[in-house]
């Protein structure tokens, strides 16, 4: 066990989160609303939370400058940052040296909303702690080794040698739902799961073995499901489209990244909670599509492994929103899942009910915890 403590940076879009462990979790803070007119800081440490309303953070650095002043550790012996994008060439946890982080930078326009935060967050933390280790892990590593027909796409197939593929993200909160379901005592090997990290961005992947071997989200963070500003799968004959319709790869992207998904259907928000509250037929609209595209993915997925043991629901909207839950699931008692109501609406473990077949479950994902395990792992090497 290396000595000195790990602290963990995950930058999202418009939020960022850091953890100090030391080896347990001693503390964590989330400050949100990065660029907006108001922010929020939380801290957690010894089981109390407090929130404190922040001055605006312009930026990445601003944010993470008051997150290091809130709750200042030590210097870390090595800082662990969550990147989303690996591409194909980093597919393990990775010591960040400036040849690697030009390479990720070129991965940028796969991850817009993300990739460059990412990066951000590594120059914020080096700049903090200019001796500490800087350890890379990444959202795509967990499905580096998908299977041949889930990795590619239908194009020629110099294409995909060449890095143009299927990758899926999200890994972090998968491999740290895998490591709860392993404590609790499920033998994830032999299970057939499905991981559903239903949030701002969305993806439902299929487990095997303890291994992905399929997942909606694909090349970039913008396929999949619908999500919160983006557009999810959508026909590819519509972007040639809009390009020959005279707008620019700029603002196609843009479109596709920043003004569809949930946003872009209701016409009223991109957060899932305003839109359940809502009384907009548009709002009512972008549920209904998210909860088809999920429970169509569901479904999907279950045919590829061959039927489902055990369904679980993370991310912010999956571990937060009963309605979507048991939208989503609704329809599929043909395979086995039936939600107990009172369960699924009083935020349990176990929502399932008891004689369904399918074991469905809600678990809070920990991404820090994975992100300073496998930084752990890369300071002590094999053992």
């Amino acid at each position: 066990m290396t000595t000195g403590s790990i602290l963990t940076v995950n930058c999202g879009s418009s939020s960022v989160r850091v953890a100090c462990f030391a080896p347990r979790l001693a503390w964590r803070a989330h400050l949100s609303g990065i660029g907006r007119a108001k922010a929020q800081l939380t801290i957690e440490r010894a089981g109390e939370s407090k929130t404190i309303d922040q001055a605006p953070a312009g930026d990445h650095r601003q944010a993470l400058e008051a997150l290091f002043n809130a709750a200042p550790p030590a210097a870390p012996v090595a800082i662990g940052h969550r990147v989303v994008h690996g591409g194909i060439d980093f597919v393990a946890p990775t010591l960040l040296q400036p040849d690697v982080e030009a390479r990720l930078l070129e991965l940028a326009a796969m991850a817009p909303l993300h990739q460059a935060a990412n990066l951000a967050g590594i120059a914020a933390a080096r700049a903090r702690w200019p001796r500490s280790r800087q350890i890379a892990c990444f959202d795509t590593a967990f499905h580096a080794n998908l299977p041949t027909a889930a990795a590619m796409m239908a194009l020629p197939r110099d294409l995909f040698a060449a890095g143009v593929r299927r990758f899926g993200f999200h890994g972090l909160s998968i491999a740290s739902i895998l490591a709860a379901l392993r404590r609790d005592g499920v033998d994830v090997g032999r299970e057939r799961l499905i991981v559903a990290h239903l949030g701002a961005g969305a993806s439902i992947s299929a487990i095997r073995s303890g291994r992905s071997i399929e997942t909606s989200m694909g090349f970039s963070t913008v396929s999949g499901l619908p999500m919160a500003t983006r557009s999810g799968d959508i026909d590819p004959g519509a972007v040639m489209h809009l390009l020959r319709g005279g707008l620019s790869v700029n603002q196609v992207e843009d479109l596709l990244h920043r003004r569809s998904g949930l946003l872009g259907i209701s016409g009223v928000s991109a957060d899932m909670a305003e839109l359940l509250a809502s009384t907009e037929a548009g709002a009512s609209e972008a549920v209904d599509v998210f909860c088809q595209s999920g429970r169509r993915w569901l479904a999907g997925l279950a045919g590829v492994l061959g039927g489902v043991d055990r369904v679980v629901f993370t991310g912010g909207v999956g571990e937060n929103a009963p309605r979507v839950r048991a939208n989503i699931c609704e329809g599929l008692a043909f395979m086995g899942l039936a939600l107990d109501a009172a369960r699924n609406e009083s935020g349990a473990c176990v929502i399932s009910s008891a004689a369904a077949a399918v074991i469905v479950e809600v678990r809070k994902s920990d991404e820090e915890g994975e992100i300073a395990r496998q930084t752990q792992a890369l300071l002590t090497g094999p053992s």
